[in-house]
């Protein structure tokens, strides 16, 4: 594109409170994605430590495992 062509874009504005809105919906998103991966990575430990005999699960319940 040349640049007589980017001036006639039209280039949408977000108020300030919305453009708001999305940053914070886009760090929460982050926040959560850090946890899930931080469960991730020691439910890893703990399925490797069961593996090698570390571990023994207690009980089996409601599709959760308690570990002892």
């Amino acid at each position: 594109m040349y640049f007589d062509n980017l001036c006639q874009l039209r280039i949408p504005y977000l108020p300030a409170s919305e453009q708001q809105e999305y940053a914070q919906a886009r760090e929460k998103a982050l926040t959560d994605l850090d946890a899930a991966k931080a469960r991730l990575a020691q439910a890893r430990q703990d399925v490797e430590a069961m593996i090698l005999g570390s571990k023994n699960v207690e009980r089996v319940g409601n599709g959760r495992e308690t570990l002892a």
